[in-house]
């Protein structure tokens, strides 16, 4: 190996990007060395200029880096020591000698990646000066070695955070939206990192308000599901009670099988209270907030839920004569109740003890623990159990609709939402306290009121069993019902109080009746919700032919699903009695309070 003398002056000159070189091999390397040396040194350029990206040149076929590297790092750990006493040596011959012995230690790794790999770029260095330099690391050839100093930032600065960006991106692309990435520079790579940022929190918002609409819409079509099955299900107990009372009319009151008809009755009553809580859950029917003592109500609800619960579960009522009063829907507590009762008998798969617990707290600072209880007096309820309890992750995600951790087909999710969404509605609060094999408490947080159950007005069916005054002979009634058995029924009731009744099927049927039938008609009976046409379109019609027309709508909706006053509306399953007691005070009103009441549907 010889040395090319001078070469500070002459190399340093033509190759400037490389700075103090030195070269090893024949005497017609310098040539050789210019002429490769300018193409990369093109490179070089391009990229500084175009993005500052280093890079690895292989010939091709391309060879296996990972091995390249390894032995090219330990060339260069072994070189290193003499590198640095290289470029200070004198020049010439004496130069080298002094680190012959050093370079000659690394040769034969060189040897074993002069065909595997060409050239290396070290990458981008700020230099004592602070100015941006590149510097090329080396060239491994046949007959060259150039050596440069530097740092390799490249794999940190440029390769890490580009890869970080496509691992994130593929995560994205996979419906994993929440992946921020860390931003290493203040470059334009930097800048890259905090679009991508900016862009997935953008995604996971859009993701959020997506997840929910989801929700509100399945919630929205379980709410219609629940009211249709309440419509079907009011029609066939209307059916029960219709027969049923029928049957005791006939029954002397002293016969066996009338206890038994009682309790049919009795159960009918039952069924339309679940009616009631599917149209509360669908939001089709009106909540009746009214004064409620909860503890009295806790009590009275005890006794039904002792008969739901397993027998292994011991429930017990803790009374607190103090509790006092609540404004509050009394089917919807019921609803929380019962839902919350269920929720503890799963959670006690092997028995424990249920506790309803009810109290009261006035509250005058802030309680840490129950962020937005503000000050005021409120009744409490805790519901207890000795279950296997929840951990931080399932507590934060209770109330969330559809969130369960039952099995496919043993929950919906929808319970402690809806408890929420009632407890919410009543001004109240609710907290949940759970630690996983220590039981859960709900304890509800309901404001109290001062005042005393009102005195409540004599309910519809109250009024509506009063016997009919008269029946004017001039008074006929159209009935309009698609559902057969409650048709009957009620054409029957009607027609044994003595009324005169003309029966139609559906709107159509009763509007292709004679015109001058239709004028002799007093009062329209009419189902609400009708295949073809609904009530209250059907009445908007004929009262164009009959101005003095008056109308009683039934339904096994709740009333809120139309603009009806309550005056003019009988929710199904009536009784009898109810029927013929609403028609005939529709019948004895005013004609003007009628008439009004007749604009305020359509207006």
């Amino acid at each position: 190996m010889i040395a090319l003398s001078g070469y500070q002056a002459s190399l340093a000159d033509q190759f400037p990007m490389y700075g103090r070189l030195a070269v090893l091999g024949a005497e017609d390397a310098p040539q050789r060395l210019r002429s490769q040396a300018r193409s990369f040194e093109a490179m070089l350029t391009l990229l500084r200029e175009g993005g500052d990206l280093g890079f690895w040149h292989l010939p091709p076929p391309a060879a296996d880096l990972q091995p390249v590297l390894e032995r090219t790092t330990q060339a260069w750990t072994t070189l290193k020591p003499a590198l640095h006493t290289l470029v200070d040596a004198p020049i010439g011959t004496a130069g080298l000698e002094a680190t012959y012995a050093q370079l000659a230690a690394a040769s034969e790794v060189l040897a074993e990646t002069q065909r595997e790999l060409q050239f290396v770029t070290i990458g981008r260095i700020v230099a004592r000066d602070s100015q941006m330099r590149w510097l090329l690391g080396g060239v491994l050839g046949a007959d060259l070695l150039l050596f440069g100093l530097g740092l390799v930032l490249s794999h940190r600065f440029v390769a890490r955070p580009i890869q970080l960006l496509r691992d994130a991106t593929i995560r994205v692309a996979a419906g994993d939206v929440h992946q921020p990435v860390p931003v290493l520079t203040g470059d334009e790579l930097g800048a890259l990192a905090q679009g991508f940022n900016t862009m997935s929190a953008e995604l996971a918002r859009l993701h959020e308000v997506e997840t929910q609409l989801r929700q509100t819409q399945k919630l929205e079509a379980v709410g219609q599901l629940a009211a249709g099955i309440a419509h079907d299900f009011n029609n066939l107990l209307q059916g029960i009670e219709g027969y049923t009372a029928l049957l005791l009319d006939q029954c002397p009151a002293e016969a066996g099988p009338r206890a038994d008809l009682e309790q049919i009755r009795h159960l009918v009553q039952r069924g339309a209270g679940l009616t009631r809580q599917l149209l509360i859950f669908g939001r089709r029917r009106p909540l009746a907030a009214q004064p409620l003592h909860l503890q009295t109500h806790v009590q009275q609800g005890a006794e039904f839920l002792r008969r739901l619960i397993r027998e292994n579960i011991l429930l017990e009522v803790g009374p607190d004569p103090e509790a006092g009063w609540i404004q509050a829907d009394p089917g919807q507590i019921d609803q929380v109740l019962m839902n919350l009762a269920t929720n503890a008998q799963d959670a006690m798969p092997h028995g424990g003890r249920l506790t309803l617990q009810t109290g009261t707290l006035r509250v005058i600072d802030p309680v840490p623990t129950r962020p937005g209880l503000g000050p005021g007096d409120y009744v409490t309820l805790a519901v207890r159990d000795t279950g296997t309890g929840m951990d931080e992750t399932t507590r934060a995600r209770i109330f969330e609709p559809f969130f369960t951790t039952k099995d496919i087909g043993q929950g919906t999710g929808l319970g402690l939402s809806t408890i929420y969404g009632i407890i919410t509605h009543a001004r109240g609060l609710i907290f949940v306290d759970s630690q996983l094999g220590q039981g859960t408490t709900f304890t509800l947080y309901l404001p109290r009121v001062d005042a005393p159950p009102q005195v409540v007005a004599p309910a519809p069916s109250d009024r509506d069993r009063r016997e009919p005054a008269r029946i004017g002979a001039d008074e006929l009634v159209l009935l309009v019902e698609d559902h057969p058995a409650v048709r009957e029924i009620a054409r029957r009731a009607l027609d044994r109080a003595g009324h005169r009744v003309l029966v139609a099927d559906g709107p159509w049927a009763a509007l292709t009746l004679p015109a001058d039938t239709l004028a002799r008609v007093t009062l329209l009976v009419t189902d609400v919700v009708m295949p073809d046409m609904s009530g209250v379109a059907l009445y908007a019609q004929l009262v164009q032919r009959t101005p003095a027309l008056r109308v009683l709508y039934m339904s096994g909706y709740a009333k809120n699903t139309v603009e009806i006053p309550e005056a003019l509306f009988l929710e199904k399953p009536y009784t009898l009695e109810g029927l013929v007691g609403r028609v005939r005070t529709v019948l004895d009103e005013p004609a003007a309070a009628d008439t009004t009441g007749a604009r305020r549907i359509h207006d």
